[in-house]
This record gives structure tokens, sequence and C-alpha cells, in this order.
């Protein structure tokens, strides 16, 4: 599985562990239930942290700092529980 390359420097996640998903065999003839298990449970902490991150941001823009120190604090316990193929 090859993910598609981005030059983006606002996806530095994808960069990070782009090799190491394409490591995880989703080949339709071979899937590992306990594999999928991990990436869709892996891909749904990611959305969960960046929606967490976007909203600590949003927040910190507007002055709300106990708010977002709050929320990042949920993003590290995310973070915490990702496996390493998908830490940066």
């Amino acid at each position: 599985m090859r993910l598609p390359h981005t030059n983006n420097k606002r996806e530095p996640l994808l960069d990070a562990f782009r090799e190491e998903l394409a490591v995880i065999n989703l080949d339709e003839h071979t899937i590992d239930p306990a594999e999928l298990r991990e990436v869709a449970d892996t891909l749904i902490k990611l959305a969960m942290y960046a929606r967490l991150k976007a909203n600590a941001m949003e927040q910190r823009s507007t002055g709300r700092m106990r708010n977002a120190e709050q929320l990042e604090t949920r993003c590290e316990n995310i973070y915490q529980k990702l496996p390493d193929w998908a830490k940066w």
C-alpha cells in the first residue's frame, strides 16, 4: 500500500509514518483482522487528536488558555496510546 506523496508542510504526520503504514498489509487477499482493527483504531485516535488539537489552537487564539491546556492534555493522552508506527 502506497500513500500519495505530499510536500505540504501541514501534513508532517503522513510523512512521519508513510513507510510504516505501507508495511501493514491491507491487501484484500490476505487481510489479517487484527491488523485491520489496529489500523482502524489508530485512525480513529488520530482523527480525535486532530479535532482536539484544532480546538486547542482555536482556544489559544482567542485567549482561552485554560481550555486550550485541557484539550492539549487530552491530546497527550491520546498520543501516548498510539502504536509506535503512528507516533511522530
